[in-house]
């Protein structure tokens, strides 16, 4: 009987129960350079951690590009000529080993990709001194008449850290279209590594002429596995939306067709501070939409969609809530989100139902990742 009541007693005490999960980051890429037509020069290694100089401000996804456009998941906004990440590319310019007194930052070439291909950026999370900072490649077995190979490099902000000892885990998950049979994506690879690195404190030794940060990883020291869901049923689309804010709603809201064709155009060019996007049953052919609205925004706070995952019938959109908890301001919005769905008729020998019976049949629902910003 005591032993029973011991056994019990350890599990209601478990500690892994209590553990602290991963802090999610919001992800801050100050430059990207693109690179079309690498001539095969020496360029920089996949990774390459360091502490580097770009402009102080705000580079989260929504500052980076128009909200009166479509709201790309990892835009590479163009930089101007001869550009710190420019100049990091081709070697004129490079960081020096992480220093707290200012901002570290993971510097991320990615392998070449196709016309149509991406690679992007996909989260960054803190776990202790273990920073997990995840990429997604979408690649496609299509046939190219005409093809503009490219590599994006990404520059992204860690911020400043404390001196001590960290971890980076970085995971590239590759994703496969099959194009013969949908528009979708399906895990194929996935890729990850390890590098520790140091943050030097202010009172250690930094001279002028310091060398160059060693701290790197390159692609072919990345371990390759089978993704975790690899056998599900899962499926996957580039998470990109449209969005525009609206005043918010108080009391009783609404209710407004979740799933629907309408015109995107003139919702977001509209003028006036209220104009909802009119959603109807769509007809075959047309572009299909799931609308999601989040509500109670502040005048900084941000919403980001972050993955849109299909299991049959029905559709999962997942989106990163960033709120500021010190923003005081008397005027509160509703964040409308519209999603472009890919319903599988484009490309090939895909047998689907034609978008009229498709909106019938789905089932669409939006997560909401709520994250508080540090003050």
């Amino acid at each position: 009987m005591l032993h029973l009541l011991l056994a019990s007693l350890a599990v209601l005490v478990d500690p892994a129960r209590f553990e602290p999960k991963p802090t999610r980051l919001q992800l801050q890429i100050p430059e990207c350079h693109s690179e079309v037509f690498a001539d095969g020069s020496e360029r920089p290694p996949m990774i390459t951690v360091g502490s580097f100089i770009f402009t102080d401000g705000e580079y989260g996804r929504l500052t980076r590009q128009s909200m009166r456009d479509v709201i790309d998941p990892c835009p590479c906004v163009k930089q101007t000529p001869f550009s710190p990440i420019e100049q990091y590319v081709y070697g004129d310019v490079k960081p020096r080993a992480p220093r707290e007194n200012r901002n570290t930052y993971v510097f991320v070439r990615g392998p070449q990709v196709n016309s149509g291909e991406w690679f992007d950026i996909a989260s960054l999370e803190r776990d202790g001194d273990t920073f997990t900072l995840t990429a997604t490649a979408w690649r496609d077995d299509m046939d190219r008449d005409k093809n503009i190979p490219s590599i994006h490099t990404y520059a992204v902000r860690l911020g400043r850290l404390l001196a001590g000892e960290y971890k980076l885990h970085f995971v590239e998950n590759d994703l496969l279209m099959h194009s013969e049979t949908t528009t979708k994506y399906q895990p194929d690879v996935v890729k990850q590594q390890w590098v520790k690195f140091h943050v030097g404190a202010v009172s250690d030794p930094y001279p002028w002429d310091a060398p160059a940060s060693t701290i790197v990883m390159r692609e072919g020291e990345l371990a390759q596995g089978k993704p975790v869901d690899a056998e599900t049923l899962k499926l996957y689309q580039r998470p990109v939306s449209y969005l525009r804010r609206q005043p918010a709603v108080l009391g009783e809201v609404k209710e407004r067709p979740a799933l629907g064709t309408g015109n995107i155009t003139e919702w977001l060019g509209a003028p006036g501070k209220e104009h909802y996007c009119e959603l109807t049953p769509p007809k075959d052919q047309e572009p299909l939409f799931a609308r999601g609205v989040c509500r109670a925004m502040g005048q900084r706070d941000t919403v980001e969609v972050s993955a849109v995952e299909w299991r049959g019938q029905t559709v999962t959109i997942h989106a990163d809530v960033w709120r500021h908890p010190s923003w005081k301001t008397p005027e509160l919005f509703d964040d409308e989100v519209m999603v472009p769905l890919e319903t599988g008729q484009r490309l090939g020998r895909a047998s689907v139902p034609a978008t009229s019976v498709l909106a019938t049949q789905l089932k669409v629902e939006f997560v909401w990742d709520e994250h508080m910003l540090a003050d």
